[in-house]
């Protein structure tokens, strides 16, 4: 039988973890799974702006019949817009996001989040269907959350246009045995 696997955003203390498959999933000045449009990223008269930093994980809901591995995240490749710069990385820990709620969250950085696989993340752009990043972990013919976290966070530059950003597509990818 095919594994059944959703998208779960980490949020708070807990953490909290909430299936976002499927879903619209916006970067705020608040560590909470849908903000709507509450605390958005204010565009500063100079330097940059944050998001709170957004963790994601698999979870195996049905169980594979035997495993999966070969975990990947990319984007769709597509520029954020100007002044928008989203960095990312997959992380072997989960930390809370932190920040002042409606001005900027805490830069994404491997002393905030330890185990990124980079100090500050990378530009996800660079991640695409044909150069994904590979994101450690695996599953048995089990259920539950597995592999590392992708952490991803947005910067808004004193150049950014006012308004909706256009949507995203982010994708996990896996090979299920």
């Amino acid at each position: 039988m095919a594994a059944t696997v959703v998208i779960n955003r980490l949020t708070g203390a807990g953490p909290t973890t909430t299936a976002i498959t499927s879903t619209t999933n916006r970067m705020s000045t608040s560590d909470v799974v849908a903000p709507g449009t509450s605390d958005p990223i204010p565009i500063p008269g100079a330097g940059t702006n944050y998001s709170f930093w957004i963790s994601t994980r698999l979870e195996a809901t049905v169980a594979p019949t035997n495993g999966i591995n070969n975990i990947k995240w990319y984007s769709d490749g597509t520029s954020f817009g100007t002044g928008l710069t989203c960095l990312g990385d997959d992380s072997s820990n989960y930390a809370e996001a932190t920040g002042t709620q409606g001005t900027t969250g805490d830069v994404l950085n491997d002393t905030e989040v330890t185990g990124l696989s980079s100090v500050t993340g990378t530009d996800v752009t660079t991640y695409t269907s044909g150069a994904p990043q590979t994101v450690a972990g695996s599953i048995g013919a089990a259920t539950g959350e597995f592999g590392d976290r992708f952490v991803y966070q947005l910067g808004v530059g004193s150049t950014a246009d006012v308004g909706t950003m256009t949507a995203r597509t982010l994708t996990w990818q896996f090979d299920e045995t």
